[in-house]
């Protein structure tokens, strides 16, 4: 793992209208966000949250899957900050932990029955995305859950251009918001089976251009 690979970015400044962002995709981002609450194999005792953002998916989360505790990790203190006040809305009684700072470079027992990461991998370029996996991996209590929703590719060539018009629109936005430079869009899914995961379910949204994989260490 390169040091602080994955804390190069100002995310911080994209909590007052990341919804207002996330909207633009016609909702399905939030789809592919949301796809497996109510449907996760068995209900988490210890979930990771990782990349919570202003916590519309720890809220839902929460809400559908009433875990006894969660965790929950953003680079930026605003995501936090806006996350926590959004699980104290919903009336969740359970014990939240919060981690501030980069997941991959935090001393972390593997306790984490499920870990969640949602639209993080497209920050990176793909071999940072496969070490990303393998660290996350490294969490995973046996027999945990990785569940990760992102951009994804079209099973239908003919759909590639809108694939790249997207990805394209999405990270020459986040570059001057947040500072995120540009990368290739590489293959989530690749990166996924080259991180030592096998993919237990998948669903697509949006003519497949949002995925979200359900996996399991190999």
């Amino acid at each position: 793992m390169v040091p602080g690979e994955f804390a190069k970015t100002r995310y911080g400044r994209l909590a007052p209208f990341y919804d207002a962002l996330t909207a633009l995709s016609g909702g399905g981002i939030a789809r592919a966000r949301d796809a497996f609450l109510g449907r996760l194999p068995a209900p988490p005792c210890n979930p990771l949250v990782v990349g919570c953002g202003p916590g519309a998916f720890p809220a839902a989360f929460v809400q559908a899957e009433n875990p006894e505790r969660l965790t929950i990790n953003d680079l930026a203190p605003e995501m936090l900050e806006r996350s926590q006040r959004r699980l104290a809305a919903t009336g969740w009684t359970g014990t939240l932990a919060v981690l501030p700072g980069d997941i991959t470079s935090l001393d972390l027992a593997p306790v984490y029955d499920l870990v969640v990461m949602q639209f993080v991998l497209t920050c990176f370029p793909q071999p940072a995305r496969i070490r990303f996996l393998k660290r996350m991996r490294a969490l995973l209590a046996p027999g945990g859950i990785l569940l990760v929703a992102d951009y994804s590719r079209p099973a239908s060539p003919w759909l590639l251009p809108l694939f790249y018009l997207n990805y394209w629109a999405s990270v020459l936005l986040l570059w001057p918001l947040a500072g995120n430079p540009p990368n290739l869009p590489g293959d989530i899914e690749q990166a996924i089976l080259a991180g030592g995961f096998r993919i237990l379910r998948k669903r697509s949204f949006t003519a497949g251009l949002y995925t979200a994989w359900l996996l399991e260490a190999r």
